[in-house]
């Protein structure tokens, strides 16, 4: 025979009325949730959601909207925030908009025709007015990665200080003796390719070196762009000594292209990537990377949603800002180390 609520109730111990609550996707005791659901796998209880649904009018179902499922970064938000959601009852729907304008429009009403209960977004465009129609139903949004500057202080959002994070990492290249730095960036138009530019640029105004655009290449924070970006900087008149490359894809792409030309790193070219410890261990010389706090961001993206969406919190939109981390390799050459004979040599 199917079990039921009241199979449940006898199980933990519980009353009715929590057990309920829990089914609906309320709050309960923590304690309490952990019995309850010991009790549902024990007895195979399943829950029709489509009746609780038209009862609730809530699918506790959350919608994703990410610009690249090819993009690791973005995955592993994506799994931080499942694992916070799953163990309060939220599946999750990912909608993948590959970096297109329109397609983030139909991704969004889609997400709604689906009467998700809140919507996580790494947003494509700047505007995003789509998201005026998910606001007006009332539904939770959360922007991850991505600062949407007209709902700053309406929606909650989640960032590292990309600034200083490119900052500082220039500086870092600086203080080895670096002026002829290259750099990395996706999309013009993206806040977080803007904010990484833009700390490009302070470290070497800050350090009176000049700043030269056709160092800086815009790659599309994917593995190809990153590729033909490289060679195109390779191919300058006036070489670069270093290169930072604003995320995973883009680093990848990096190498590739400088080992098929042959050149080493660091001797003749300094390299900082982003993003993916994995990666700076399994290359020699070991990679030296700025570290995003992947699961933070997603725990921190996943507790504002919960938040929301249980009405535990309400009022003005939050930012939360988390910070990187230089992690050191050896993968650049400290170039005051050099002796005057071999900086001749290479004029």
């Amino acid at each position: 025979m199917k079990a039921t609520m009241k199979d449940i109730a006898q199980k933990t111990g519980l009353g009715l009325a929590t057990i309920s609550k829990y089914m609906n996707g309320g709050h309960v005791l923590e304690k309490n949730r952990i019995a309850i659901e010991a009790a549902i796998e024990e007895l195979d209880y399943t829950v029709n959601e489509f009746a609780r649904g038209l009862k609730t009018n809530r699918s506790n179902t959350v919608g994703v909207v990410i610009p690249q499922l090819n993009n690791i970064f973005m995955t592993s938000i994506i799994t931080s925030v499942e694992e916070v959601l799953r163990r309060h009852g939220y599946g999750i729907l990912v909608t993948d908009t590959g970096k297109d304008a329109k397609q983030e429009e139909e991704a969004i009403h889609f997400l709604l025709r689906k009467k998700v209960d809140g919507l996580f977004i790494i947003a494509t465009s700047n505007e995003v007015r789509e998201l005026d129609v998910v606001l007006k139903n009332q539904i939770p949004v959360v922007v991850v990665d991505r600062k949407i500057e007209r709902l700053e202080g309406i929606v909650d959002t989640v960032l590292v200080e990309n600034f200083q994070a490119a900052k500082k990492t220039v500086q870092y290249l600086i203080g080895r003796g670096h002026t002829k730095i290259g750099i990395l960036i996706g999309s013009r138009e993206t806040y977080t390719s803007r904010r990484r530019m833009d700390g490009y640029r302070e470290a070497l105004k800050e350090n009176h070196i000049p700043i030269r655009e056709e160092w800086i290449e815009t790659a599309d924070f994917t593995v190809q762009g990153g590729y033909k970006s490289t060679i195109r900087l390779l191919k300058e008149q006036e070489p670069i000594t270093a290169l930072f490359a604003t995320n995973y894809e883009m680093t990848l792409g990096a190498l590739l292209a400088l080992n098929e030309r042959g050149i080493s790193i660091p001797e003749q070219i300094s390299l900082i990537g982003f993003d993916n410890p994995d990666l700076a261990h399994a290359m020699r010389p070991r990679l030296t990377l700025v570290s995003q706090p992947i699961e933070a961001i997603g725990k921190s993206a996943a507790e504002l949603l919960l938040n929301r969406m249980e009405r535990r919190e309400t009022g003005k939109g939050k930012t939360i800002v988390l910070n990187t981390t230089l992690e050191e390799g050896a993968s650049v050459l400290d170039r005051r180390k050099i002796s005057a004979e071999d900086r001749q040599k290479e004029r």
